[in-house]
């Protein structure tokens, strides 16, 4: 975002207050605040934009407690999953998807073939070489 300030006097955070968002030279939008939960949540619609392939835009914003988040950050059940997750993700990106890992997977199941797969149709092929 390049610049943004709120319109007709509003105020962050305040019950009706819109802002007026610059992004790059040209686009813009309007957003404003119709619904205010307390310190629990609270609505933004967009009420003028010129964002190309955009009808409308509204979301809701909801806010857990800090104390909350803190437990969950010193979980150590929680804490098992990012590295895996990070892993996994690493490995989906950049093309790795359909790169050879040269590793050798064995898997269970209940399939029954009419006849035993010979050695090169149970070898993946790399698509490149190295």
């Amino acid at each position: 975002m390049v610049t943004s300030h709120y319109l007709r006097d509003g105020t962050r955070g305040a019950l009706n207050a819109v802002r007026h968002c610059k992004f790059r030279e040209k686009l813009f939008l309007d957003e404003e605040i119709p619904e205010v939960n307390g310190t629990n949540s609270f609505a933004m619609d967009v009420i003028s934009h010129n964002l190309p392939l955009v009808n409308d835009i509204s979301t809701i914003y909801e806010m857990t407690a800090a104390g909350k988040r803190a437990a969950l950050l010193n979980d150590l059940t929680f804490l098992a999953i990012p590295p895996t997750r990070d892993k996994t993700m690493y490995l989906l990106s950049g093309g790795h998807l359909f790169q050879s890992m040269d590793e050798v997977i064995t898997r269970e199941t209940d399939v029954r073939l009419s006849r035993r797969p010979t050695q090169t149709e149970l070898q993946i092929q790399p698509l490149h070489s190295r």
